[in-house]
């Protein structure tokens, strides 16, 4: 689609279009602006703190569940420590689809220079236990796959309640 061109072609223009749609009064623009800013420059992310600049404060005034789980998704993408705080509120959320999305982004947002936040690994790890099965999978392959160095025997534990093979214990 259009929107995976813009991973290889981020510009400031596009940047600033889609800050201009967040502020429309038509949802579907909003939206348009909010998959925009969310694929806007592919790993390299040259918009991410800009972006998280439009989006925070967005999130507090955001009324419909479809507008917010793009919004949750738009913050998420941009891998980003700062967007810690916003999933990090949202680990118990009664939305399934925001509570996968937190799963989701979890491991992206909570990686640091020096390793990864314990705040994000308490959200992780509380979100193995989901009733959710899609979202237990991404909480626990996070273990396998962004956290493979971290252990702990509460990572250990989470594991083998999810059944992943070669776990020792």
């Amino acid at each position: 689609t259009s929107l995976v061109a813009l991973h290889a072609h981020p510009v400031e223009e596009t940047f600033a279009i889609a800050a201009r749609w967040l502020r429309s009064e038509q949802f579907a623009h909003r939206r348009l602006a909010l998959r925009v800013l969310k694929e806007l420059g592919n790993d390299r992310k040259p918009f991410a703190e800009r972006s998280l600049d439009l989006l925070l404060p967005l999130f507090d005034q955001v009324q419909s569940p479809a507008e917010r789980r793009e919004l949750v998704s738009a913050i998420g993408w941009q891998n980003r420590p700062r967007a810690l705080p916003t999933l990090l509120e949202l680990v118990d959320d009664e939305d399934l689809l925001v509570r996968y999305l937190v799963a989701q982004h979890l491991p992206g947002c909570s990686l640091t220079p020096d390793g990864a936040d314990s705040r994000g690994i308490a959200a992780l790890l509380q979100l193995t236990t989901d009733p959710d099965g899609d979202i237990r999978f991404y909480a626990t392959a996070a273990f396998e796959c962004d956290y493979p160095a971290l252990d702990s025997e509460a990572i250990r534990a989470a594991l083998r309640r999810a059944g992943h093979a070669g776990v020792a214990g």
